[in-house]
């Protein structure tokens, strides 16, 4: 694949002119290769990652309408986050419409995979722009529909590290004995971990730095989410991270109220329920409630949701 880069002019919290860059460059993780979509200033405060759900894709890849390509997206999250660099981490396949991130779903390597593009990408940079971006800079985790899943396991591996359950990989999925995802997040029975020796020795034997990665993210937002955590344990650490950091759930009709994936929208009341009973506090934002349930209503909350 051809790497496209741009030099784009903008102007820094102070008024002031400064040169900041669009690019376009691979990066190696700890499970292969992902290339990132960026914008990078000199002078930004934070680094937004965003995961796309399916369809979107750069704009001469795009099947359909053009106008969530991912280059359109760093535009509208730069309308969002004006102070601050946009990192695109995209999937790291395209199968038909659906994006695959095989390399940032594996149980246990989610956390490593993260934290090992990001730091490949601020070198890659350094090594092509100059612009330095500190490795304590702080991050702001953004995910859209199917994207969200890379959030749900996220999440389910910080749950495994604070909650020091070693020898597996806490599911963010709350299972049922006959190994469907729904959803009594109540009952004790229905506890289910990966046992991923070999992954969980992986993820402890790097705790120290992921723990340290952890503490850089300071918001977290499910943009019109296609999963929710129904996990016990999950929602509990949950409950007590939203305590620390803003956790937001932007909301669409066509997701939460869809008719025909109406798990949808009961993994989000489990979700929700089951964090309120821990104490936490998700901040639930709704938009475009008499807009019909199509998808052109889920994109536009790209446009539309706000901090």
């Amino acid at each position: 694949m051809e790497r496209s880069q741009y030099a784009v002019a903008s102007e820094n919290s102070y008024g002031a002119r400064e040169m900041a860059e669009t690019v376009l460059v691979d990066t190696t993780g700890y499970q292969g290769t992902n290339s990132i979509l960026g914008y990078v200033s000199p002078s930004a405060r934070r680094s937004v990652v965003f995961f796309p759900g399916d369809i979107q894709n750069l704009r001469d890849e795009m099947f359909e309408d053009e106008d969530y390509c991912l280059e359109n997206t760093i535009s509208f999250l730069r309308k969002k986050f004006p102070h601050d660099n946009i990192i695109i981490i995209r999937p790291a396949r395209v199968q038909g419409y659906f994006s695959c991130f095989d390399n940032l779903l594996a149980p246990g390597h989610t956390l490593l995979q993260l934290s090992a593009l990001l730091y490949s990408f601020y070198d890659k940079i350094q090594e092509l722009k100059g612009i330095t971006v500190p490795e304590d800079h702080p991050i702001v985790i953004t995910a859209f529909s199917r994207g969200v899943e890379i959030l749900n396991h996220y999440l389910a591996e910080y749950t495994t590290l604070t909650q020091n359950i070693s020898g597996f990989i806490v599911d963010w999925q709350n299972h049922t004995a006959n190994g469907s995802a729904l959803i009594d997040v109540g009952s004790e029975k229905s506890l289910v971990l990966y046992k991923a020796k070999k992954s969980s020795e992986i993820l402890f034997s790097h705790r120290e730095a992921l723990t340290t990665f952890i503490s850089r993210v300071q918001e977290i937002h499910y943009l019109d989410g296609h999963r929710y955590p129904t996990h016990p344990l999950v929602c509990q650490s949950i409950a007590e991270l939203s305590q620390k950091i803003p956790i937001f759930i932007h909301l669409t009709p066509r997701q939460q109220f869809s008719e025909t994936q109406k798990f949808i929208g009961q993994e989000l009341s489990a979700f929700q329920h089951a964090v309120d009973n821990s104490g936490g506090f998700l901040r639930q934002k709704h938009y475009l409630q008499n807009s019909p349930k199509t998808l052109e209503t889920h994109f536009r909350i790209l446009k539309e949701f706000k901090l």
